[in-house]
């Protein structure tokens, strides 16, 4: 095997040329990523996201040191096994920007990042090919058939290379689907979850198809863990159903103002996914709230045909109040605050007379549920104070 040489035999005049060396190379591919960069506009997100990454600037940095890597072996008598590293590392340090750079996948990164160094790693030390060499010749036996260390790792890079490309491209979809016109908003969400499951699952099958892997071994996998895996997964898939259920029955929508819990949750469908629906309330919380509930418990939504809701402002106020004069400031302020529809227009119920005592309700409609009504209550209720007291209307 190529071992590393004993760093100290080597002289430090030739370590400093070396580290020159990489400044230079560093400054050569600053110099290039800015004459690009004036000179080139990204066309799409994908360069673009490339373009904001080190990538543009390391690259051409590795390419300068290996146009002067023979000037640096043969004239400054630099050894090899330095330029290994330092290849090593730019590499190492360029592919690792553009995974970070081209996937948010937070399990794609750390997996990606611990091979690629790995390999970084071996290079630089010069055991890359013994490493392969070895991880090929030893076997683990699955089922009947036998494979080697390394056929197994490659199987696993390439089906998560295929289910992270299946996810990109169903977003993409999903997003082409979203401008989609003719089409309700439910039946989009379940197209794209429908094809985003379809694509990850042809990715495992052709990822392990690929790589040589019999998939028939996967039924004695499948015997060992279906029992146990029932149970546990049993929850997962009763809320993925009810999830699809929720779609196809469009009773639960993005934007729907609903109530659950007897109203102790409170507000617009933010999203709907396959476990969960996300209901944001006016306070900013955020409820995630399983599907099964939402199918097996009571549900309000209040804008499941018409998004248009009443609301309900309650006073208490002394029968030695001008009736008249009541009706027509509370009347004067439905029509002043702001997101109050004209039609229908606001109006006063009469709830009860008790110990010379008038309950009403001043009955208005909005058109916005999913701004909160708190605010507009808030909103008549205040204005009511300041009127009642100039009119001497007394409240009880």
């Amino acid at each position: 095997m190529n071992h590393i040489p004993d760093i100290r035999l080597i002289g430090l005049d030739t370590i400093c040329l070396f580290l020159l060396s990489i400044a230079i190379s560093l400054a050569a591919g600053w110099l290039v990523s800015a004459f690009c960069k004036k000179r080139w506009t990204p066309k799409n997100k994908i360069w673009e996201k490339i373009a904001k990454s080190r990538a543009p600037f390391l690259f051409p940095a590795l390419i300068f040191l290996g146009l002067i890597s023979p000037l640096l072996i043969f004239h400054l008598e630099i050894p090899i096994f330095l330029l290994r590293i330092g290849f090593s590392i730019f590499a190492g340090l360029t592919l690792h920007s553009l995974l970070f750079s081209l996937t948010k996948n937070s399990l794609l990164r750390v997996m990606g990042a611990v091979i690629l160094w790995s390999l970084v790693g071996l290079e630089a030390s010069g055991i890359l090919l013994q490493a392969l060499q070895f991880l090929s010749e030893t076997k683990v036996k699955i089922g009947t058939n036998n494979f080697s260390i390394l056929s197994l790792l490659k199987a696993l890079l390439f089906t998560l290379l295929l289910i992270w490309g299946a996810s990109a491209t169903s977003d993409y979809f999903e997003k082409k689907m979203a401008r989609v016109d003719g089409l309700l908003l439910s039946r989009k969400l379940l197209i794209a979850k429908l094809v985003r499951v379809l694509l990850i699952i042809l990715a495992l099958y052709i990822g392990l198809s690929a790589s040589g892997i019999d998939l028939s071994i996967l039924t004695f996998f499948a015997g060992a863990l279906g029992v146990g895996a029932a149970f546990g997964l049993q929850n997962i898939f009763s809320n993925f159903f009810a999830g699809i259920i929720i779609l196809f029955d469009r009773s639960v929508k993005p934007g729907d103002i609903i109530s659950i819990d007897n109203g102790k949750i409170y507000g617009v469908v933010n999203k709907l996914r396959s476990r969960y629906v996300s209901i944001h309330t006016d306070e900013g919380k955020e409820h995630l709230v399983p599907n099964e509930q939402i199918i097996s418990n009571k549900l309000e939504n209040w804008s499941f045909t018409d998004s248009n809701i009443q609301i309900e402002t309650t006073f208490t106020i002394s029968g030695e109040s001008d009736l008249k004069v009541v009706e027509q400031v509370l009347l004067g302020i439905a029509k002043s605050t702001e997101r109050i529809l004209e039609i229908p227009p606001p109006s006063i119920e009469f709830v009860s007379l008790s110990r010379n005592v008038l309950e009403l309700k001043l009955c208005t409609w909005i058109g916005d549920p999913q701004k909160g009504i708190g605010e507009v209550r808030s909103s008549i209720i205040r204005q009511a104070y300041f009127v009642f007291k100039e009119k001497g209307i007394t409240t009880s």
